[in-house]
Protein backbone atom coordinates (compact mmCIF):
# COMPACT_ATOMS: atom_id res chain seq x y z
CA UNK A 1 0.00 0.00 0.00
CA UNK A 2 2.94 2.68 0.80
CA UNK A 3 4.78 1.41 -2.55
CA UNK A 4 1.29 2.28 -4.55
CA UNK A 5 0.87 5.77 -2.48
CA UNK A 6 4.18 7.16 -3.06
CA UNK A 7 4.08 5.60 -6.38
CA UNK A 8 0.96 8.26 -6.85
CA UNK A 9 3.69 10.88 -6.01
CA UNK A 10 6.22 9.57 -8.39
CA UNK A 11 3.58 9.50 -11.44
CA UNK A 12 2.24 12.58 -10.49
CA UNK A 13 5.50 14.49 -10.41
CA UNK A 14 6.01 12.29 -14.03
CA UNK A 15 2.80 13.75 -15.74
CA UNK A 16 4.12 17.56 -15.17
CA UNK A 17 7.35 16.60 -16.82
CA UNK A 18 9.88 16.01 -14.03
CA UNK A 19 11.29 12.54 -13.42
CA UNK A 20 12.40 12.27 -9.86
CA UNK A 21 14.71 10.06 -8.64
CA UNK A 22 12.66 7.30 -6.98
CA UNK A 23 14.70 7.20 -3.54
CA UNK A 24 13.97 10.78 -3.08
CA UNK A 25 10.15 10.75 -3.11
CA UNK A 26 10.40 7.68 -1.31
CA UNK A 27 12.04 9.16 1.71
CA UNK A 28 9.99 12.59 0.78
CA UNK A 29 6.84 9.83 1.61
CA UNK A 30 7.91 8.81 4.54
CA UNK A 31 9.16 12.03 5.76
CA UNK A 32 5.39 13.44 5.30
CA UNK A 33 3.61 10.24 6.50
CA UNK A 34 5.79 10.71 10.01
CA UNK A 35 4.86 14.25 10.10
CA UNK A 36 0.80 13.43 9.57
CA UNK A 37 1.05 11.52 12.65
CA UNK A 38 1.92 14.74 14.88
CA UNK A 39 -0.67 16.85 13.62
CA UNK A 40 -3.98 16.79 14.77
CA UNK A 41 -5.88 17.66 11.44
CA UNK A 42 -7.55 14.59 9.70
CA UNK A 43 -4.66 12.66 7.63
CA UNK A 44 -2.38 14.97 8.53
CA UNK A 45 -3.55 17.29 6.27
CA UNK A 46 -1.40 20.41 5.53
CA UNK A 47 1.50 19.03 7.29
CA UNK A 48 1.79 16.13 5.19
CA UNK A 49 1.97 18.56 1.81
CA UNK A 50 4.40 21.21 3.60
CA UNK A 51 6.79 18.23 4.62
CA UNK A 52 6.62 16.52 1.10
CA UNK A 53 7.04 19.33 -0.83
CA UNK A 54 10.03 20.52 1.31
CA UNK A 55 11.77 17.37 1.33
CA UNK A 56 11.07 17.17 -2.35
CA UNK A 57 12.53 20.58 -3.24
CA UNK A 58 15.89 20.11 -0.87
CA UNK A 59 16.43 17.33 -3.34
CA UNK A 60 16.44 19.93 -6.29
CA UNK A 61 12.76 19.62 -7.67
CA UNK A 62 11.44 23.06 -9.27
CA UNK A 63 9.37 24.83 -6.97
CA UNK A 64 6.72 25.89 -8.41
CA UNK A 65 5.93 22.24 -10.13
CA UNK A 66 6.52 19.95 -7.13
CA UNK A 67 3.70 22.42 -5.19
CA UNK A 68 1.80 21.67 -7.64
CA UNK A 69 2.16 17.41 -8.55
CA UNK A 70 1.93 16.63 -4.29
CA UNK A 71 -1.40 18.90 -4.42
CA UNK A 72 -2.60 16.89 -7.42
CA UNK A 73 -1.45 13.76 -6.02
CA UNK A 74 -3.19 14.18 -2.36
CA UNK A 75 -6.67 15.30 -4.08
CA UNK A 76 -6.48 11.84 -5.92
CA UNK A 77 -5.73 10.34 -3.23
CA UNK A 78 -8.23 11.90 -0.74
CA UNK A 79 -10.98 11.71 -3.45
CA UNK A 80 -10.36 8.26 -3.71
CA UNK A 81 -10.66 7.12 -0.62
CA UNK A 82 -14.01 9.04 0.18
CA UNK A 83 -15.52 7.81 -3.06
CA UNK A 84 -14.77 3.98 -2.25
CA UNK A 85 -15.30 4.48 1.33
CA UNK A 86 -19.09 5.46 0.07
CA UNK A 87 -19.08 2.67 -2.14
CA UNK A 88 -18.04 -0.25 0.62
CA UNK A 89 -20.69 2.14 3.02
CA UNK A 90 -23.66 1.55 0.34
CA UNK A 91 -22.35 -1.77 -0.36
CA UNK A 92 -23.01 -2.70 3.70
CA UNK A 93 -26.02 -1.10 3.68
CA UNK A 94 -27.41 -2.95 1.24
CA UNK A 95 -26.07 -6.47 2.17
CA UNK A 96 -27.18 -6.07 5.78
CA UNK A 97 -30.25 -5.66 4.64
CA UNK A 98 -30.48 -1.98 6.62
CA UNK A 99 -34.07 -0.18 4.92
CA UNK A 100 -33.01 2.76 3.03
CA UNK A 101 -32.44 6.21 3.81
CA UNK A 102 -35.79 8.29 3.29
CA UNK A 103 -36.23 12.04 3.49
CA UNK A 104 -39.60 12.30 4.70
CA UNK A 105 -41.02 16.06 4.81
CA UNK A 106 -42.14 17.35 8.32
CA UNK A 107 -45.61 18.95 8.53
CA UNK A 108 -45.71 21.83 10.07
Amino acid sequence: MNLADASLFFIALWAFGVVPDPRLVFVAYGLATLASIVVVTPNGLGAYEVAMIAVLMSGGLPEGTTIAAVVLARVVLLLGTIGFGWGFYQQSVLRSGAPPIRSERVRS
